[in-house]
């Protein structure tokens, strides 16, 4: 999130969101360790929204999730993938 910063002080962050919008894959690592301002979230939020449903996006955080606060993501891996049978009635993923 920091080169989202430096872009928008160079100037280039329209290239720079457009780039990190065509990756085939984006993966946010210790997402959630820093807090955001408004404007990084809002990139973010836009970058997201853009790639939903056409290229991959992997978030991993160390941040514990709160028991107060539960979480509104899905946290069991779900795959989308059809499932298929085989002869001999093997199921495949």
């Amino acid at each position: 999130m920091e080169m989202l910063k430096v872009a928008k002080a160079k100037g280039t962050i329209l290239k720079k969101l457009k780039k990190i919008k065509r990756l085939d894959m984006l993966i946010l690592d210790d997402f959630g360790i820093q807090p955001f301002d408004s404007q990084v979230w809002m990139n973010l939020m836009d970058i997201i929204e853009d790639r939903h449903g056409k290229k991959s996006t992997v978030i991993t955080s160390q941040v514990p999730i709160r028991e107060e606060n539960p979480p509104r993501v899905r946290q069991t891996p779900v795959t989308v993938r059809k499932k298929t049978t085989v002869s001999g009635g093997e199921s495949l993923l």
